[in-house]
């Protein structure tokens, strides 16, 4: 049987400080860029217009100048759009 090393690769320091930060976000209940643009399929420029239109939800500010969607908000968003 394989070992751990060879069905999961290692991570680089900076990369697993990435999956740490977006696993902390996800689970506090809010979305990053990448995660709500791959949810909405929309770019972010679409979302910063509809922002600004209203259509699209505000970001909120997680910590100092990290800033997210909650999941609540993008989950009512899209279902409003079904």
């Amino acid at each position: 049987m394989p070992n751990d090393n060879t069905i999961i690769p290692l991570l680089s320091e900076a990369d697993h400080s990435r999956v740490v930060a977006t696993l902390m976000i996800e689970l506090n209940g809010f979305l990053d860029e990448k995660t709500v643009e791959q949810l909405t399929g929309l770019s972010r420029t679409e979302r910063y217009r509809m922002r600004i239109e209203g259509t699209f939800p505000e970001m909120k500010t997680i910590k100092g100048k990290i800033k997210g969607w909650r999941v609540s908000d993008i989950q009512t968003w899209l279902d409003n759009r079904a």
